[in-house]
């Protein structure tokens, strides 16, 4: 089989090819209407859209009916709920970018841990499928070093659809971000860190709120991380363990 972006058939050869249910994204197709069944709901590549409305509403996006906003090409929606996108890019500092990529390799291994850990422990995010990418580009280092006011445009420079887009960069200490301004991070021995800053993005607000002075660089209260050390979200040298806070945030999040 050959297919267009959206799954419309182009070409099919064989003799088996018109009784073979198992087709476009590897999903079993209806023989009269041409649907793909993605075991939440059904699928029209003619149209590009869910036949069926979105199971988890406008928590996964404002279209009931879109199909990974329209590129089918980078995103997957395995279960027809949600996905989430990450681009990672390395800047002009990094002398290794092969060792990049495999920071952003183990970065998303972290990351779907993480997810598949609020299925097990909360029944949340159990349809929200993740998928990456390694950008060609190479963003320079912004003149006097990153921050918040050029986070958003290094990481647009990516290019790409993504949800999310994170340069790994070799200049900086730690890592930073804000809201939907995607992220700047030095990864190194800490995959966490990615899933940390996804959790900005999505909006994570903590049930047990950062207290100023609990780690000694941080003097202020805080209720975007959380005060429990071996939490992914506490501040700077982020534990592991996610809370429900997170993992409803990212749910939020995929679209």
């Amino acid at each position: 089989y050959e297919y267009d972006a959206f799954g419309n058939t182009v070409v099919a050869t064989g003799s088996y090819a018109s009784a073979n249910p198992w087709r476009f994204s590897t999903k079993p197709v209806d023989p009269e209407t041409l649907y793909s069944y993605y075991g939440y709901r059904y699928y029209n590549p003619e149209t590009g859209r869910w036949v069926n409305r979105d199971p988890i509403e406008e928590k996964g996006g404002v279209n009931l009916y879109g199909m990974v906003h329209n590129d089918p090409l980078s995103r997957i929606d395995w279960l027809g709920l949600g996905s989430i996108s990450v681009m990672f890019a390395a800047d002009s500092s990094v002398n290794d970018v092969r060792k990049a990529e495999q920071d952003a390799a183990r970065a998303m291994d972290f990351l779907r841990s993480k997810v598949r850990e609020c299925c097990t422990k909360f029944k949340i995010a159990c349809g929200v499928t993740l998928s990456s990418g390694f950008s060609s580009v190479r963003p320079s280092v912004p003149a006097g070093g990153y921050s918040g006011g050029n986070i958003q445009s290094s990481t647009r420079s990516i290019g790409g659809q993504a949800d999310y887009n994170v340069i790994i960069s070799a200049s900086i200490k730690g890592g930073k971000s804000g809201e939907d301004w995607g992220s700047v991070v030095r990864l190194g021995s800490a995959p966490s860190i990615t899933s940390h800053e996804i959790g900005h993005d999505a909006g994570y607000r903590s049930n047990d709120p950062y207290k100023a002075g609990t780690h000694p660089s941080i003097n202020e209260d805080q209720n975007w991380h959380d005060n429990d050390a071996e939490n992914l979200m506490f501040p700077i040298s982020g534990g592991k363990e996610v809370d429900c806070n997170w993992c409803i945030a990212v749910t939020k999040k995929a679209n």
